[in-house]
């Protein structure tokens, strides 16, 4: 079950209610927030995405009720009215349905939402969780229908109080009810938070599996540096020394650190999420007494609720980036090529000056997250007076011995979601999260390197050294997929390998999923030769290739679908947040008109594309959305895509943004495919292709080869 809360906080335009909401997302590290009387327009809805952190917003045609809902959950809309939103909801390893309802105190009108929540949720996994008005009838055949439960609920024992002093009155209105097969699933903890600035308390509900012990790693709050008596307190502190290393003593003394600076944060300085737990605290038993409800059981909170990963993801990543060891003879090695000379490998390996280790860090971005001893770069680049030394002695001894301690190795992995739904591990991307000191060891190897890089990886590869770039390989394999049909003696081929962490390892479990191409003339009996001698399967043409399609002849407007069909997906989402107009000018200039730079930077992308993504964008700008009524332009397309400083609206023109990056191109064929540098080994199109870069018209360049349809888009 996905951590939510839904609360009926009557009026969300007070910033401290905000903060209020803001603090129990992240200490519960809530995915979805339902909302009943927020009280407020819609128009506001953007900034409170932002202050609240979270991705996507829809409210019902009231605008009674408001959900709010953060990636990597995905919300659709099932239906919907005046007194509830019913939505299907998802992630990596679950679907249930989602309702948030406000009841109308009118029993004809609560008729037609008893009916809504029988269709639409009878038959999935359900959470129901409501308001609900008086007149229990009608109700109780609604719950019995649906085979409704009321979970237990720890916490407060009512949720709504009329506030009144003498006439105090107490009862429990808001409640939550699931059923029995989304139980059995998914076991919930419903947990009733006191009541704050609002009549109603509320509803907390968290899968029982997120509720670990274990305690938050520490973590160094960048705050802490505008204290005025931080600087004396590490000065005070920094000390220990238990080896002869430096490595072990910079690990120590950091270690040391830390413990001061838990109590520092929390005598001196004031733990702000202490603070935080402790009113609340107070909260809480100042409405169990007026409640007149005693109990031995201490309120406890967490201030962070740290998501466990499952044991299939730690294999999976723990597989996918290790290999079977293998044996390799010392023959075997002797037969690869040395590049890099003993002068190189000295350079390399040298132990850096200090001044070389204090500019490393210092070129450092400061905000980055930190590794697992919980210490940024801005904590060493604001303290260097006091650990630059000992920092120092560390790195050279690292590059004098060859040697990390085991704790600077250490690495968090962070999963980041690759696509909106992620229903396997497949769809994250680890990111590692390392201490400092490795980093600061990585970069200055890196630096080294640098400077003849561009010798040791082959003219092929476009990644890792500057000046080269990934159209590079785009075009290399679009013009000669172009040549495909071409009679030859044999059959031309295209062999497309599919090479899961290619720049780590190489495993032959990549033939599963790599495929060959060939022409229309191929025999039938070369082509099940080719599958049976390398196990591939058979490809066709279009196909992908790092976003981009490779195709053979004209081009077609439905080569050209999946870049449509990204530009529609993403303002799917957008248009439900009502954004105002001045939103929605920044949401194309800089989001919208990016998204196709990179496939209009290779091809000449059809007109009829480029007039799509053109009513795309008008839509969007006018209307907020691409259906719908149309309305009235204000200004036309032509005056909204001039300069701001000349009147326009500062768009970029789909057209305009074609013909400046096909120019770029031209300099891009005359240094890297005509010249001496790197595509140039390719001696098929240098010999093939001849044409005259420096006339000053380009209609007149002659080309051999009419076969170059790139070039020759770019010549015209």
């Amino acid at each position: 079950m996905i951590p939510s809360i839904i609360w009926n906080c009557r009026g969300i335009g007070n910033l401290e209610t905000q903060f209020y909401i803001t603090s129990l997302i992240r200490q519960y590290r809530l995915g979805i927030v339902g909302l009943i009387e927020p009280m407020i327009s819609p128009d506001r809805i953007q900034p409170l995405l932002r202050r609240l952190g979270m991705d996507h917003f829809h409210s019902n045609p009231t605008n009674h009720i408001w959900i709010f809902w953060t990636r990597p959950y995905s919300m659709e809309l099932l239906v919907e009215g005046p007194q509830h939103i019913t939505m299907t909801a998802r992630d990596l390893t679950q679907e249930f349905t989602f309702s948030v309802i406000y009841a109308s105190h009118r029993s004809e009108e609560r008729e037609t939402l008893w009916a809504d929540l029988v269709q639409y949720v009878r038959d999935y996994p359900t959470l129901v969780e409501s308001p609900w008005a008086r007149n229990m009838e009608m109700f109780n055949d609604c719950i019995f229908r649906l085979a409704l439960i009321e979970p237990p609920t720890s916490g407060e024992a009512w949720t709504w109080s009329n506030n009144r002093g003498d006439a105090l009155i107490y009862e429990r209105i808001d409640r939550c009810f699931i059923n029995s097969i989304a139980m059995m699933r998914h076991p919930i903890l419903v947990t009733i938070l006191p009541r704050y600035r609002s009549d109603h308390t509320p509803i907390l509900i968290l899968p029982k599996q997120s509720m670990s012990t274990h305690r938050p790693p520490f973590r160094f709050q960048t705050m802490w540096l505008q204290h005025e008596n931080f600087q004396s307190f590490v000065r005070n502190h920094w000390y220990g020394q238990i080896s002869d290393s430096p490595m072990e003593n910079l690990s120590y003394r950091l270690r040391n650190l830390k413990l001061h600076l838990k109590w520092w944060n929390r005598h001196i300085y004031g733990n702000v999420h202490t603070q935080v737990d402790a009113l609340q605290k107070e909260l809480a038993e100042v409405e169990r007494l007026l409640q007149a409800r005693y109990s031995d059981a201490a309120w406890e909170r967490r201030s962070r609720v740290s998501d466990q990963l499952d044991e299939a993801g730690v294999e999976y990543f723990r597989t996918l980036l290790t290999s079977q060891s293998i044996e390799i003879s010392d023959d075997m090695l002797t037969s690869i090529p040395s590049l890099v000379t003993h002068r190189e490998n000295s350079l390399i390996t040298a132990i850096p000056t200090g001044e070389e280790i204090k500019e490393v860090v210092f070129s450092m971005s400061r905000h980055r997250a930190p590794g697992p001893d919980g210490f940024p770069v801005d904590f060493y680049i604001s303290c260097w007076d006091i650990v630059g030394t000992d920092l120092i002695q560390a790195i050279k001894e690292i590059f004098r011995r060859k040697l990390f301690t085991r704790s600077w190795k250490a690495t968090f992995l962070a999963l980041i979601p690759k696509v909106t739904t992620p229903t396997s591990f497949r769809d994250f991307r680890p990111i590692s999260l390392c201490n400092v000191c490795y980093k600061v060891v990585s970069k200055i190897v890196t630096r080294r390197l640098s400077s003849f890089l561009d010798r040791l990886i082959s003219p092929e590869q476009c990644g890792f050294v500057k000046g080269r770039y990934i159209h590079d390989n785009i075009m290399l394999v679009h013009e000669l997929a172009q040549s495909l049909g071409h009679d030859c003696r044999g059959s031309n081929i295209i062999i497309k390998l599919d090479m899961e962490k290619a720049f780590d390892r190489i495993e032959w479990s990549f033939l599963i999923k790599s495929s060959f191409i060939v022409g229309p003339s191929t025999p039938i009996g070369t082509i099940r030769r080719i599958q049976g001698l390398t196990g591939f399967s058979r490809g066709h043409l279009p196909f992908d290739y790092l976003g981009c399609p490779i195709f053979l002849g004209r081009r077609r407007i439905h080569y050209f679908d999946a870049l449509v069909g990204k530009l529609r997906k993403k303002l799917a989402g957008w248009k439900l947040q009502l954004l105002s107009p001045g939103g929605r000018i920044q949401l194309i200039r800089h989001v919208l008109m990016s998204m196709p730079l990179h496939l209009l930077a290779v091809h000449e992308v059809p007109d009829t594309v480029l007039q799509t993504i053109r009513r795309i964008c008008t839509s969007f700008l006018w209307d907020g959305q691409l259906e719908g009524p149309r309305r009235q332009r204000r200004v036309s397309w032509e005056k909204a895509c001039r300069p701001t400083d000349e009147g326009g609206l500062g768009i970029r023109r789909p057209q305009d943004v074609l013909n400046m990056l096909q120019k770029k191109l031209i300099s891009a064929w005359y240094d890297t495919w005509l010249d001496d540098i790197p595509l140039a080994c390719f001696t098929t199109f240098t010999s093939s292709c001849r044409c005259m870069l420096n006339h000053a018209n380009l209609k007149f360049i002659k080309l051999e080869n009419t076969n170059f349809r790139i070039f020759r888009s770019i010549s015209k």
